[in-house]
């Protein structure tokens, strides 16, 4: 037997700072990307200005053709089983991106093996699926972060607040990439002041500067996972007796699902966007911004 329990309560200081840096890992990486990218591809590993621009437009494909797959799946209750339920259904995406961020993130500012003795579509060849894995990743993780404040709370001075806390933390890890990235070119590995153009010998640098803003943003992430407690379907609901067959399980999920058809609203299709000014509006400002 299952009882649909009430709205969870406001969230603590603790829980709202928690929320906020779970998008940082993304904002360092980010930053990185449309900043430095290109540089080192073009400056310190050589590459011709043509494969370098087409690695970045693959990963820009691969961002908009990431996102609304994770929205949609974000979003399904049943979507990857029994983790989906007890983990919570956007932070499990939310660990799959950061996930596909770590493994992926470190080798885009790396030399590829037997460089430079590499032709340029090999090199092209070597990069595209870093490239991809890690958009892919960042679109996980940015959309199932995003999603996950409406689920939080239904309090729209809270909903404006946590969005607030996490776009502050975006221009901190901006301030602490640039920073960064200035103290590691301004000296030399004996600790001298640098006085050389970027080259390839500036590769250990990149790749020390990628590690570093792994490892400050999977602390972050460390924190929003420990620190939130998504409202999942099991924690949302109180059953008689403890679930202890798939049977019952099943049951308390479909008792779920009637309750959530019933008080949902009606959900606009993919049509419905389309006839929608507001979604032109919102789409040549973020276009225009970035």
């Amino acid at each position: 037997m299952c009882q649909h329990s009430s709205s969870p309560p406001s969230l603590t200081t603790a829980q709202k700072l928690s929320y906020g840096v779970g998008h940082v890992l993304n904002d360092l990486c980010a930053s990185m990307w449309f900043s430095y990218l290109l540089v080192f591809y073009h400056l310190v590993v050589g590459m011709n200005n043509l494969m370098a621009g087409n690695l970045m437009l693959l990963g820009q494909i691969a961002d908009a053709l990431s996102t609304p797959f994770v929205g949609l799946e974000a979003d399904n209750q049943r979507a990857l089983g029994s983790c989906g339920l007890y983990f919570g259904r956007r932070k499990i995406w939310h660990l799959i991106g950061t996930c596909s961020v770590a493994v992926s993130f470190p080798f885009l500012f790396m030399f590829c093996p037997g460089f430079p003795s590499v032709s340029p579509v090999a090199l092209f060849i070597y990069y595209a699926p870093f490239v991809v894995i890690f958009q892919f990743g960042w679109a996980a993780t940015q959309v199932s972060h995003l999603s996950l404040i409406p689920a939080l709370t239904s309090d729209e001075n809270l909903r404006v607040e946590l969005t607030s806390i996490r776009y502050a933390m975006t221009v901190v890890a901006s301030i602490i990439v640039y920073t960064a990235t200035w103290l590691l070119l301004s000296f030399d590995e004996n600790g001298r002041a640098a006085v050389s153009n970027i080259g390839e010998q500036d590769a250990v640098v990149f790749r020390n500067l990628a590690l570093i803003m792994l490892g400050i943003g999977l602390c972050f992430s460390a924190i929003f996972h420990i620190g939130i407690k998504e409202p999942s379907l099991f924690r949302s609901t109180e059953c008689s007796a403890s679930v202890n067959s798939h049977c019952e399980a099943e049951q308390c999920i479909s008792t779920m699902d009637n309750v959530a058809k019933q008080d949902a609203p009606t959900l606009m299709t993919w049509r419905d966007w389309l006839k929608n000014s507001q979604f032109y509006q919102v789409e040549m400002h973020c276009s225009a911004s970035q």
